[in-house]
Formats: structure tokens, C-alpha cells, sequence
């Protein structure tokens, strides 16, 4: 016990001589006859437990704040891969801009996306696209032969033959299709063909890319996606070969023998796939 002296001549009695009478406390435990000492002591027990309890407080408050942030930065991933692979698109600004795609459906619901730009502009790239190419070869052979026979006659009768065998000429024509994610290329590979026209047999196909394309030229824009046949005008002076290819893979070919309107089969085609279409003047399709 301190040895506390007097004050002003005063007798100072210990916190020990000072006993508790009444009913017991239970949230501190103090109990009657407890001394002051021990009741202080009681109550800074109660006041160290409370301090302890809201630290370990504070620190689970941290540690759920991190986990917050944590999960946030996962949806905000999530959210990411899903515009990338399902997106919405709203194209409400000028044909020079990439439209802003919300998602705002169900995962279960196929993305729609509307282009109401002008229909003969191309929109800047804002983003980076891969692109591939790959090479389709065709090949053809032609054998000829000729032959030759000299007779001479003397007391005897004898005939020679030679025969000369030309070796095979191959010829081998290569096309190049150009694969980015999202376009629609129409390419003229003809002297005097004119691809007048592109659309969808029947219902909408959002496209981007300028038409007529003429002898030697070709046209890249945007292409919306559709799953309808696809109908192309052409003008012809010789038999040529129209050609449809998604992401670099040919889908069909179609004999074109004279000027008229010919259509490719309904295949599906998404928004972010590589659409080529090829007119060429090979009299027949390779």
C-alpha cells in the first residue's frame, strides 16, 4: 500500500479501508465488502477487456475492408471477359467512332448490336484487333504429247517411232484474305467485274462498307452480324466466281456466269468475326 501523507494536516484514509455494502455488480463482478481496491481493479479489468475487444474490432473491419476491395477488383475482371466475349451494342454516335456496348441483359441472352451511323463510313479503331491471314492454293495440270514417224525403205523395210513427253506445268494461283475481328471486306479481284451491292436476303445486316466496288478494288468497313443469307449484286462480262470466307475459312463458293444477284446460304455470322467476300474471274469456282 503507498504511503500517502497528509494534506492541509488532513488524515488520508486508504482506498483499502474502504469497503463496498451494497448489491453485487455482475457486469464487473463487484461484490459486497469488496474494498475499493479491488472494485478499481474490477473495473480496469472490464475497461482492458473493452479496449482489447475493439481493436480486434477495428483490425476485422480492415481485414473485411480488404476482402471488399479484393471482390470488387474480381467483378470489375468478370465484367471485363464478359463485355469482351458477350457485349451489347448501342451505336448511337457518328460512323467515325466504335460504338459503347452496356450489357445490360441476362448471360442468357444473345448480344444485340444496332449501328445507326452513316453506312458509307468506316469507324476509327479505338481498340487493338488481331489479324491473321491464311493462303488457299489451287493447282492444275496439263500433259501434252506429240509424236513422230519417219519410214525409209531399202532391200529391207524398217520403221523407227520417237515419242517426246512434255514434263507437267503446274500453275498456282494464291489468294490472300485479310482476317480482322469485326470487319466485312469486299474484294474485287477482276479486270471488269463490279460488286454493286451487299445485303441480307431478308431481315437486317448492319454493315459499314461502301458499294459499288469496281475492277482492282476493295472496300473494309464494319459488319453488324446475322444469321440470314447473304445476297450479293454483280455485274459480270465474263464467268466468274464469288467467294464467302468467316475468320479466314471459306464458307461457299458460287459460279458466277453472267451479271444478276447471287446468294451465299444462311450461316451465322457474329459482330466480332472476320466476314471476306471475293468476286475473281477464274471461269469456274476452285
Amino acid at each position: 500500500m503507498a504511503d500517502c501523507p497528509q494534506i492541509n494536516n488532513t488524515t488520508i484514509i486508504g482506498t483499502s479501508a474502504v469497503s463496498y455494502d451494497s448489491t453485487p455488480l455482475p457486469c464487473t463482478d463487484v461484490k459486497a465488502c469488496d474494498d475499493l481496491n479491488t472494485i478499481l481493479a474490477k473495473f480496469d479489468n472490464v475497461i482492458c477487456s473493452a479496449i482489447d475487444s475493439v481493436n480486434n474490432l477495428s483490425e476485422d473491419i480492415m481485414n473485411i475492408t480488404e476482402d471488399l476491395m479484393i471482390i470488387t477488383e474480381e467483378i470489375e475482371n468478370i465484367n471485363d471477359q464478359i463485355f469482351i466475349c458477350c457485349p451489347i451494342c448501342s451505336f448511337t454516335i457518328t460512323a467515325t467512332e466504335l460504338p459503347v456496348c452496356d450489357f445490360t441483359v441476362s448471360a442468357t441472352e444473345l448480344p444485340t448490336c444496332n449501328f445507326t451511323g452513316n453506312v458509307n463510313q468506316v469507324p476509327d479503331p479505338t481498340t487493338t484487333t488481331t489479324s491473321s491471314s491464311s493462303t488457299s492454293t489451287s493447282t492444275s495440270t496439263s500433259t501434252s504429247t506429240s509424236t513422230s514417224t519417219s519410214t525409209s525403205t531399202s532391200t529391207s523395210s524398217s520403221t523407227t517411232t520417237t515419242t517426246t513427253t512434255d514434263e507437267p506445268t503446274t500453275t498456282t494461283t494464291t489468294t490472300t484474305i485479310n482476317c480482322v475481328a469485326g470487319d466485312l471486306v469486299l474484294e474485287n479481284d477482276t479486270v471488269a467485274g463490279i460488286i454493286d451491292d451487299v445485303y441480307v436476303a431478308f431481315g437486317i445486316w448492319f454493315i459499314a462498307t461502301a458499294t459499288p466496288v469496281g475492277p482492282g478494288a476493295t472496300a473494309i468497313g464494319a459488319q453488324g452480324g446475322t444469321n440470314d443469307p447473304i445476297s450479293v449484286d454483280l455485274t459480270v462480262s465474263q464467268v466468274s466466281c464469288i467467294s464467302l470466307y468467316v475468320n479466314c475459312v471459306k464458307i461457299e463458293s458460287i459460279e458466277v456466269p453472267s451479271t444478276g444477284t447471287y446468294t451465299f446460304a444462311a450461316t451465322s455470322i457474329l459482330n466480332a468475326d472476320a466476314v471476306t467476300i471475293i468476286l475473281t474471274e477464274t471461269g469456274t469456282c476452285l
